[in-house]
């Protein structure tokens, strides 16, 4: 188990339990961007959490590997990179209701 990704799930469960969506959004996406993530780090997370996390990952791969001109930033990053601004868009399209909830 990767202590960073143990970190990021416990630090989930504290966010959501105080409210926090800064402490939440940077969790998700240290998550999302461990170089190898186990489903028992992941486990005490509810279902679609861990859904929303690995299809953020699967996306990132995905488009890592196909694309030449980066859409968030618009320059061509090496093949086989991901924007930054790829991870914090799409943490941020999938757990929008989650971050406007804590907001109000």
């Amino acid at each position: 188990m990767h202590v960073s990704s143990q970190k990021a799930a416990k630090t989930i469960l504290l966010a959501k339990k105080c409210h926090v969506a800064s402490w939440l959004r940077a969790a998700y996406i240290r998550l999302v961007e461990e170089p190898s993530l186990s489903l028992s780090e992941v486990q005490e997370l509810d279902l679609q959490t861990q859904i929303n996390i690995y299809y953020i990952r699967d996306e990132i791969k995905c488009r890592a590997g196909t694309r030449r001109v980066c859409h968030p930033c618009g320059i061509t990053h090496p093949r086989g990179l991901t924007c930054p601004l790829d991870v914090h868009e799409l943490v941020k399209e999938l757990f929008k209701e989650e971050f406007k909830a804590m907001d109000n």
